[in-house]
């Protein structure tokens, strides 16, 4: 256990009084990455906790061990704006994953690759565009979800050790790609998480359904193949879900012929539009699209989406809704005037976060927190 220096972090542009420890691996419990966890000197005694998703960016010309260093370095500096303000309003602890985001991979997805772990696509990368990336490297990833169950684990009894009290559950935040590994880990784990925050989605939330619209539902898109998935657990977690009207931006396109003049607001390149109006995808010989982030999605898995369910991220996004809201799930979907990055600009959407909290501990009564 290390602690890091004021200037190692970032919790606020506000000084925030606290500290920020680094935890090690633990591989006798199957744990091949540290973590953070930030504990503010305010936190009170009977806390909750948020397991906060970032989406660190791999370096190519570091090694697999430096890449982990660097991650801890960027993931302390760049805590997400929603996980800062519900640690500074009610003074809660984070914990930050130390994960590297490989590509190929989409570690920061929890996607279909990295769940069965399936290292294929991402060998595919490494001699190409990483330089000190080995192939024996990709092991530590296995069973990732697993290891995030260590980690809330750890971090919790650490917690204790300071003398800080707090159930076995978390609430898991995070933004685009920390949104669907949000999602994702707690249809896996329902029995960890209180609680789920997910914004820029992409109407990409996974469905509590084995099949839907004649496809059978794999993970990431479904639960097919999740053992023992267990609905009524699930349903049970009170999940807020956000998405700015203009986002555009959609970890779910096909590949396609891209137009080089145009681009999504996070600058990702749009597909060429034809003269009758129509995306220019790029099948096979029987009309089937093929992933762009085959990492995060199979080549199967977009063509459920896309085809199934929506390739319009806001119409996909309202599907989910009301899917979600039929099955009776504890749940508030929600836009909001922006698009994927100009939404961060939104007042609105800190007051919803600040409100759906406040909804979970009065639910809860056990909390002695800030008086609202």
């Amino acid at each position: 256990m290390k602690v890091l220096s004021k200037n190692e972090y970032s919790m606020s542009r506000q000084e925030v009084d606290g500290e920020m420890y680094l935890l090690e691996t633990n591989e006798s419990k199957g744990l091949f990455f540290p973590f953070l966890l930030y504990v503010p000197n305010e936190c009170e005694k009977n806390t909750n906790v948020i397991f906060s998703c970032p989406t660190p960016r791999v370096k190519r010309e570091l090694s697999f061990l430096e890449n982990i260093d660097d991650t801890v370095l960027q993931n302390s500096k760049s805590i997400s704006p929603i996980s800062r303000r519900l640690s500074v309003r009610f003074h809660l602890p984070i914990i930050i994953p130390a994960i590297p985001r490989i590509v190929g991979l989409d570690t920061s997805y929890l996607g279909s690759g990295i769940y069965h772990n399936d290292f294929d696509e991402t060998k595919k990368y490494i001699k190409e565009k990483f330089c000190n990336l080995k192939e024996e490297d990709l092991v530590n990833f296995k069973d990732l979800h697993k290891q995030v169950c260590v980690m809330i684990a750890g971090a919790l009894k650490f917690l204790r050790e300071l003398g800080y009290n707090s159930d076995s559950k978390v609430i898991m935040e995070g933004y685009s790609a920390g949104s669907k590994f949000a999602n994702f880990f707690t249809i896996l784990h329902p029995e960890l998480v209180k609680m789920v925050i997910g914004g820029g989605t992409g109407g990409l939330n996974i469905l509590p359904l084995k099949e839907y619209n004649g496809y059978k539902l794999n993970y990431p898109v479904g639960v097919s193949d999740v053992p023992n998935f267990d609905f009524e657990e699930f349903k049970q977690i009170q999940q807020f879900y956000y998405i700015g009207s203009e986002d555009i931006n959609d970890p779910a396109l096909p590949k396609c012929v891209m137009d080089d003049s145009k681009c999504d607001e996070c600058g990702n390149k749009l597909p060429l539009i034809d003269e009758k109006g129509k995306r220019t995808y790029i099948t096979d010989e029987n009309g089937n699209y093929q992933a762009r982030f085959r990492g995060l999605y199979a080549d199967y898995d977009v063509n459920v989406i896309n085809k199934g369910v929506s390739e319009d991220i806001q119409k996909r996004f309202d599907i989910v809704k009301e899917i979600y809201e039929t099955m009776g799930i504890n749940v508030e979907f929600k836009k909001y005037p922006a698009n994927h990055v100009s939404i961060w600009g939104q007042d609105e959407l800190y007051d919803d976060v600040l409100e759906q909290y406040k909804r979970l501990v009065d639910k809860e009564g056990w909390l002695q927190v800030l008086s609202f």
